[in-house]
């Protein structure tokens, strides 16, 4: 079942992190066969199921908390930042430069590496608000941690030198995660 998609520069980004951080070789062996050619050969196609990026986050690699932020932090910000880094200029140059103008427009900026999932930015104030994403199955606990890295993304597109997390939920039986960020 193929309910959201992966694209080609996400899996493409997550194997170049791999590789230069020395994981790479030991993921491989841990995942399956279908997923061990999507993470070799990414760009074999534009988009992979959602099961290869589970996979690969499920089994084949092992990180701590902050592994797994630094590991979509490093990503987010080498492969998708300059494909969407162009999107958060324009906006923050007509709107300010603000988390929240960058989180308010996440949901476009998450469709350049997944396809299926979706963010809703509800702002409390002019400083805090609370993200939420939102995937259209259960999914892996983990990603609370590799969000935690693209919404380091967001603050550093903006200059947000004291962004941060305040709190985290997880909902719907692993479905909705919601981040309460302020800065």
């Amino acid at each position: 079942m193929n309910d959201f998609e992966v694209s080609a520069v996400f899996l493409g980004g997550m194997a170049k992190v791999l590789k230069e951080n020395g994981t790479f070789g030991r993921v491989i062996e841990r995942i399956s066969p279908a997923s061990r050619e999507a993470l070799a050969e990414p760009y074999a196609r534009r988009w992979w199921p959602s099961q290869v990026l589970e996979d690969v986050l499920s089994n084949g690699v092992e990180l701590t908390a902050d592994g797994y932020t630094e590991l979509n932090y490093t990503m987010t910000k080498n492969s998708l930042g300059p494909i969407v880094g162009p999107i958060f200029q324009v906006a923050m140059a007509l709107s300010g430069a603000s988390p929240g103008t960058v989180f308010a427009r996440l949901d476009k900026a998450i469709r350049t590496g997944m396809n299926g999932v979706k963010s809703d930015w509800l702002p409390l104030d002019s400083n805090r608000g609370t993200l939420r994403i939102t995937y259209p199955r259960p999914w892996v606990s983990v990603a609370e941690h590799t969000w935690r890295g693209t919404i380091r993304v967001a603050f550093d597109f903006c200059g947000a030198k004291h962004g941060r997390v305040e709190d985290f939920r997880l909902l719907q039986e692993r479905k909705v995660f919601e981040f309460d960020v302020a800065w």
